[in-house]
């Protein structure tokens, strides 16, 4: 976005919008010419002003669709049992390697307690879905009926949201905006690495209101991973809480107030 913040300056009014918990190189250098500094998080407005004269706490959008989801359709267009919890594994569009081979040491143990529904990415990414269809093929089928590793989860995503008692995933800007709608309970494993460590400043928004736990993936071993998750789903009272905390992270205005500034800086501009 530089370039064409750089290109506008002079000629229109500007708004950049940060969708992290931390403010990226490319925002730090857009603010400088931007009207507006539009930030998801209350807790980034302190670093954003040290930035920008103007700076707007909006939200981060999220499509209203995704609470439309069906809890019914969820667990039959898997062939998921309603009595009992399911959990979604989620590493991303092109899967999480790491968090695929920690959740298969748990298999099929953990099947003892839950079901899950695994979205691995697909095979140009990894063959994580080929190695774990071959594994459940293995084992009795009760157990096989409580387990579906996908490369992809698409338009079925509300109902997958609707019917999900927990997540495990990475603590990208979009998956944790749309925890935050959802108000869904999780387990996040940010990505090592990540420009600023963004992933874990994203994951500690939702961990730090409790609606989250934060598991550094250099501390999230087979057996702390296996703790965390039969210790939540032990206490169905705090996933509940954690779902409650989960919401009050999110925006739902989160498009009208970034339309309403972009509205307010035309109107400027024409004045």
């Amino acid at each position: 976005s530089v370039p064409s913040v750089l290109a506008a300056r002079g000629i229109a009014p500007v708004l950049t919008h940060e969708q992290t918990a931390i403010l990226g190189l490319a925002n730090r250098i857009n603010a400088r010419f931007a009207t507006t500094l539009a930030v998801s998080y209350a807790e980034t407005e302190a670093v954003a002003r040290r930035h920008s004269r103007s700076v707007a706490a909006t939200g981060n959008p999220v499509r209203a669709s995704l609470r439309a989801g069906d809890r019914a359709q969820g667990f039959g267009r898997w062939g998921f049992d309603p009595s009992l919890p399911l959990i979604y594994v989620t590493g991303g569009a092109r899967g999480a390697s790491p968090i695929n081979q920690r959740v298969a040491s748990l298999l099929p143990d953990l099947l003892e307690r839950a079901q899950l529904l695994h979205q691995t990415g697909p095979a140009s990414a990894n063959d994580d879905l080929e190695r774990l269809t071959a594994a459940r093929n293995q084992w009795p089928e009760r157990l096989r009926d409580r387990y579906r590793p996908v490369e992809f989860i698409r338009d079925e995503l509300p109902d997958v949201y609707a019917s999900a008692s927990l997540v495990v995933g990475r603590a990208g800007a979009g998956t944790v905006a749309e925890l935050a709608f959802v108000g869904l309970p999780s387990v996040l494993i940010p990505l090592p690495g990540a420009g600023g460590d963004e992933q874990t400043c994203n994951a500690r928004v939702l961990a730090d209101r409790g609606a989250a736990v934060l598991l550094p993936q250099s501390d999230a071993t087979t057996d702390r991973l296996r703790a965390v998750l039969l210790d939540l789903l032990d206490h169905p009272d705090r996933l509940a809480g954690m779902a409650a905390a989960a919401r009050t992270v999110g925006r739902d205005d989160a498009a009208s107030r970034l339309a309403d500034l972009l509205l307010d800086l035309g109107s400027l501009q024409n004045s």
